[in-house]
């Protein structure tokens, strides 16, 4: 069932309708962010982190100004009354996280994957857990 909506509703479609619905500003296009790997970068720490401060924008040169001129972030005071920028509201962080997530990500495998790694830790631990 999971298969059957993952392929019905991949994630870079979903986040690619998103970018419409909030009025076409607030998200890039996916194909611009595959052209633009430094804005790229600048949006996975964004989303890593939830925030980026002032200080740390340097690395990633005009991308800052560029993505906050277009409306992907917003100027906010920090706390500590640091400057930073953030993304506009949580619905934008998600809609962008389903954006940059790979077109062929494989959830089955990926499920799989995490299982087995849980077990081998599991089995490793004093304390065992049963991974019926």
């Amino acid at each position: 069932m999971l298969t059957k909506f993952y392929n019905d509703h991949s994630p870079s479609e979903v986040g690619r309708g998103f970018r419409f619905a909030s009025g076409g500003r607030g998200l890039p296009e996916p194909d611009e962010l595959q052209r633009d790997l430094i804005m790229t970068a600048m949006l996975r720490r964004l989303l890593r982190d939830g925030q980026l401060l002032e200080d740390d924008t340097v690395e990633f040169g005009s991308a800052v100004e560029r993505a906050h001129k277009r409306g992907f972030i917003y100027a906010k005071l920090l706390g500590g009354n640091k400057k930073g920028f953030v993304l506009p509201t949580p619905l934008h962080t998600v809609g962008l996280s389903w954006i940059l997530v790979p077109a062929q990500v494989d959830l089955n495998h990926a499920c799989v994957g995490i299982s087995r790694t849980l077990q081998i830790l599991a089995a490793r631990s004093s304390y065992s857990t049963s991974w019926a």
